[in-house]
């Protein structure tokens, strides 16, 4: 392979671009010729508070005073 060749991926714009994938070895195939445009990827919300809404983490303060009253 020569040093000078540049390999261009497909910019994916939307998620409705991105198929579902029968394997992981299809999916690696695909991300090695394709990757998220900027624009897709600021409008994903951010994972930290996406999982939080999800699943929010109790309340570490009100289970200790909890078990202290029992």
């Amino acid at each position: 392979m020569n040093k000078n060749t540049k390999y261009e991926r497909i910019v994916i714009n939307s998620l409705d671009e991105i198929p579902n994938f029968a394997s992981e070895d299809e999916e690696r195939a695909f991300w090695a010729e394709h990757e998220m445009s900027d624009e897709l990827w600021d409008s994903l919300p951010d994972a930290a508070e996406e999982l939080n809404r999800i699943a929010p983490l109790p309340d570490a303060s009100s289970s200790k005073s909890k078990h202290a009253a029992s």
